[in-house]
């Protein structure tokens, strides 16, 4: 049985959840909980034959909106704050093996890998805290193979790009109350003109970066390609900014130098619209060691960009969007999402629904130490887990950063001025170490011995 802290969390989160049949609720709390504390389990092994059972039977219903609740608590963690961030981008789940699934697409690359396509979003504060999951879409890539004429040709709504207009829609129904502003944070990916001039409320702005540099846009009049704008803008100061580690680049801090200025992009030439008036920002690192690729980023925001205050607040909400990609690890790495065996596309999208959820959990466990370090611990987790926790790493607990600290010493972490907290591999490794403490602690209980 899951712990309390958890199942209260579980029956919390899902309150709102629109059921066809009540009876279903038990299990579905039952089965969240047992997720979070099964990390890396299969789902089976995670729930038990009971809930597995159920499990089978909800997910097979195809209007099935497991998020629903869940939306509504997020929003709810949203009241309290002025500024919400919400970051969002596509990943690929491989379901190379699962040849019997019905409804799987081609992921492309040069084999044919069966799979499907995730596009969420996650609500943060500016501290970076993950809020919860303002939407996702999840669907089979195309796989008939046929020729659909020229790109520019199809209407947007029948083009993968079509998902960052659908997170707009999400955004706008979530926050649709909201007193304070939304900012979607979004990659190249997200640099398409439908988005910019989507219609959106007034408390729901875009930050992208930009892709086609070749593009032109006016400034003060005057037509340029945006590559060149730097050049016409004046430098307004330096930033530093510590980049995470990636495959590709080691993690260190770069001195950016920015400009920003304000400019009218027109629609392209074979679409219809008005021009939009956007703010760029340009940060390009210098001052970088011999070897290292220099970074260099040109932001497009809707909001006004007057001062070097705001240019560097932006780009600040811009590194934030590396959480969901943290997201996205955390669902493969940590709760092995790609490794769900179910039957068809219906059963595999609702389980991948309820995965999404229980990730942003796992995601929040490990940013709560940045983000809310001197809260009591004892308003986050189980008593039980604290006590343990304290005798076996032989520290006293009183504070959540105290708690991961202590935790992740079963892993064999130690905090240093580099890495002061754990990350989130490390961290749910700690946790599972725990659980199987804790089992222990109950058994020996159970015995009476």
């Amino acid at each position: 049985m899951p712990n309390n802290i958890n199942m209260e969390w579980a029956e919390r989160e899902f309150s709102g959840t629109k059921l066809p049949d009540e009876r279903f609720r038990p299990n579905l709390i039952k089965m969240a909980a047992s997720l979070i504390e099964r990390v890396e389990s299969s789902f089976s092994s995670s729930c038990g034959e009971a809930v597995r059972k159920a499990a089978w039977r909800l997910f097979s219903i195809e209007e099935l909106d497991l998020g629903r609740g869940h939306e509504e608590a997020t929003r709810a963690r949203c009241d309290s704050e002025q500024i919400i961030l919400v970051a969002e981008d596509t990943t690929d789940l491989n379901y190379w093996n699962h040849k019997a699934t019905k409804g799987l697409g081609l992921l492309g690359g040069q084999k044919t890998v069966l799979g499907l396509s995730v596009h969420s979003a996650i609500a943060l504060t500016e501290a970076g805290e993950p809020l919860g999951v303002v939407g996702e879409h999840i669907w089979a890539p195309r796989t008939d193979g046929k020729k659909r004429g020229r790109l520019r040709d199809i209407d947007i709504t029948e083009k993968e790009s079509y998902k960052w207009l659908l997170a707009l829609g999400w955004a706008k129904k979530v926050f649709k109350d909201f007193g304070g502003t939304v900012i979607m944070v979004g990659d190249r990916e997200a640099d398409i003109y439908e988005h910019f001039a989507e219609e959106r409320p007034e408390n729901i702005q875009l930050l992208v970066r930009i892709r086609d540099l070749r593009r032109k846009v006016f400034l003060e009049g005057k037509s340029l390609k945006i590559k060149t704008l730097p050049d016409q803008l004046p430098l307004k100061g330096t930033l530093e900014v510590a980049l995470r580690r990636k495959k590709d680049r080691e993690e260190r801090t770069a001195k950016l130098e920015i400009r920003f200025g304000k400019v009218s992009c027109p629609a392209p030439a074979d679409k219809k619209g008005n021009p939009q008036t956007l703010w760029l920002v340009h940060a390009k690192e210098i001052d970088y060691k011999e070897g290292v690729v220099p970074i260099e980023w040109y932001l497009f925001s809707t909001l006004a960009i007057e001062s070097m205050e705001d240019a560097i607040r932006f780009i600040g909400y811009y590194t934030k969007r590396w959480t969901i990609e943290r997201f996205h690890y955390i669902l493969k790495q940590g709760l092995r999402i790609e490794r769900l065996q179910f039957d068809n596309f219906t059963r595999l999208k609702n389980a991948i629904e309820l995965y999404l959820i229980i990730g942003w959990y796992l995601l929040r466990l490990a940013y709560l130490g940045k983000t809310t370090p001197d809260q009591p611990a004892i308003d986050y987790f189980d008593p039980l887990d604290i006590k343990l926790v304290e005798q076996i790493s032989s520290r006293k607990i009183k504070t959540v950063k105290q708690f991961i600290i202590a935790l992740s010493s079963l892993a064999g972490f130690t905090p240093t001025k580099k890495q002061p907290l754990p990350g989130e591999k490390l961290l749910w490794q700690s946790m599972r170490t725990l659980i199987a403490i804790r089992k222990g602690f109950e058994m020996a209980k159970f015995y009476g011995t």
